[in-house]
């Protein structure tokens, strides 16, 4: 995967998605899943803070490579959007519970908000898990 495709797919993907749904206007209702939103996105905050941590504090090889050749600190930049997103998806989950949120384009909205949340948390994952994986694998 090349880096330029690696550091704009989810936003490529989420606006792709965006698009779709506003020149089909399918009828979608987010409501009912506005709740369980919240409950993953929060899940995922956690957990994206917590490898951003792990990251931070174990000294590897890996990670010392990584620091030398200055992509540590894009690692943590995937990291903190995938923290970021996900923040913005729980805030918007919750505003919208409060307010009629029954019309097409904030239904396309937020559903491209979620595409754009949850592939910016599967990338810092993924890298994440290759990092840690790579150190595993030389013990």
């Amino acid at each position: 995967m090349s880096v330029r495709w690696e550091r704009y797919y989810p936003f490529l993907i989420g606006a792709l998605i965006f698009l779709v749904l506003v020149f089909t206007r399918p009828p979608i209702d987010v409501r009912p899943v506005l709740v369980t939103a919240i409950t993953i996105a929060s899940i995922a905050l956690g957990f994206l803070g917590t490898l951003a941590a792990v990251l931070l504090s174990i000294n590897s090889n890996a990670i010392a490579f990584l620091r030398q050749i200055g992509k540590f600190g894009d690692i943590l930049d995937y990291i903190w959007a995938g923290v970021h997103w996900t923040f913005f998806l729980t805030l918007a989950s919750f505003v919208l519970q409060f307010v009629d949120c029954n019309h097409w384009f904030i239904n396309a909205a937020w559903l491209a908000l979620v595409a754009v949340a949850l592939l910016t948390t599967f990338r810092a994952i993924d890298i994440s898990t290759k990092i840690l994986r790579s150190e595993a694998h030389k013990e």
